[in-house]
């Protein structure tokens, strides 16, 4: 009996448990419920607000767009205006204003166009003062003879006197007595008192030009003066084909390479006189003029150089002949990186290296103030 009366105990104890148990589970599923619903509330507040931002910002955006539309549109013209007025003065367009300026602006941006350009003349005008400073003759003057004739050499019997000094003593060098087969083989007149060139190229040999493909440039110009034995088949892309002028000095007497050129020929000894009489009277036909002295004198006062080199006398020959002078091949630079000559491996000793720099240097700098220079 004791013991029923303890299990009834027991199942009534372990009813009211699972009875507790129960009710605590409701109230936390109604809480949760609870809670689950006032989340729902706060997110369904925030997407409200946040929908609410987003329409604001996307009417002020739209409004924004609509302004800089409208602002562009307008402005059109005025970049327009701008973009013009920028290829008028030369500032890149991606750099002119989109604002327009004002008459002031405009004016102080004009005025200061005509002082640098004021500037740039003063500096050139110096820069051409301090070439021709020293000069006794500008080309320009010349007045003299360029190729040797009957008209300008003295009478016969008299000795012709050349500019270039003897060494030693310093004397002006005579070329002998003129005779009368000198005069036999002259022209009556020098041939280049009349002509005139509106363009020259003068070509270089400087092995730098093997580097570049200026022969359609060059052969394009009313002339082209060589040297010596500076060839031009086989470097036709490089040098041109084209020759109207060649100085040949006594080392490489007689040269030309076609018959069509005009060779002048540098007459500075006795003997080389002598052997330029006997060429004229072999090659009557073919267009070959000694260098007259007069020439040379206005040439060696030119710079006071006494000892100037072919590439001088020629450079000095295109200024007084030609109205626009272009140089190739003047800018040496071999010793190891470019060749000195393009048609040879000839090597310069150290008095050909002066000679270049000293005597060749200076014209090729006076021709760059006002022409142009090629490699």
């Amino acid at each position: 009996m004791k013991s029923v009366y303890t299990a009834g105990l027991i199942l009534l104890a372990l009813v009211v448990f699972l009875q507790l148990q129960t009710l605590q589970l409701q109230q936390s599923v109604e809480e949760s419920a609870l809670l689950s619903q006032r989340q729902l509330d706060i997110e369904s507040g925030d997407i409200l607000l946040a929908a609410v931002s987003q329409g604001k910002h996307d009417r002020r955006t739209s409004q924004s767009a609509e302004a800089t539309r409208s602002t562009r549109k307008a402005a059109g013209a005025v970049h327009i205006k701008s973009h013009t007025f920028s290829r008028l003065t030369g500032v890149p367009a991606r750099l002119a204003t989109k604002v327009p300026d004002s008459k002031q602006q405009k004016q102080l941006r004009r005025q200061r166009q005509l002082d640098d350009q004021k500037r740039r003349e003063e500096a050139r005008k110096a820069r051409l003062q301090e070439l021709y400073g020293n000069y006794t003759v500008h080309p320009g003057n010349f007045t003299g003879h360029v190729a040797m004739s009957r008209a300008s050499v003295p009478q016969v019997g008299e000795q012709l006197v050349s500019p270039w000094r003897v060494y030693t003593s310093g004397h002006p060098r005579t070329l002998g007595r003129v005779t009368e087969r000198m005069l036999s083989v002259l022209p009556a007149n020098d041939p280049f008192a009349t002509i005139r060139f509106p363009t020259c190229a003068v070509v270089g040999s400087a092995g730098l030009l093997l580097t570049q493909r200026f022969g359609r440039e060059i052969d394009e110009h009313a002339a082209v003066i060589r040297f010596n034995l500076a060839p031009t088949k086989g470097f036709e892309t490089h040098v041109g084909s084209k020759t109207s002028i060649r100085l040949v000095n006594r080392k490489h007497f007689g040269f030309r390479e076609t018959m069509a050129e005009t060779v002048l020929q540098h007459i500075t000894l006795p003997e080389v006189m002598k052997d330029f009489v006997k060429l004229l009277e072999q090659n009557a036909s073919l267009p070959t003029y000694g260098l007259d002295m007069s020439f040379y004198e206005q040439v060696i006062d030119w710079q006071r150089v006494q000892q100037p080199t072919n590439g001088f006398v020629g450079l000095k020959l295109a200024l007084i002949l030609c109205k626009k002078v272009d140089v190739y091949g003047f800018m040496r630079s071999y010793r190891g990186w470019f060749k000195y000559h393009y048609f040879d491996d000839e090597e310069p000793n150290e008095t050909q290296y002066a000679r270049d720099n000293q005597g060749e240097l200076p014209i090729i700098q006076e021709i760059m103030a006002q022409q142009f220079v090629h490699g």
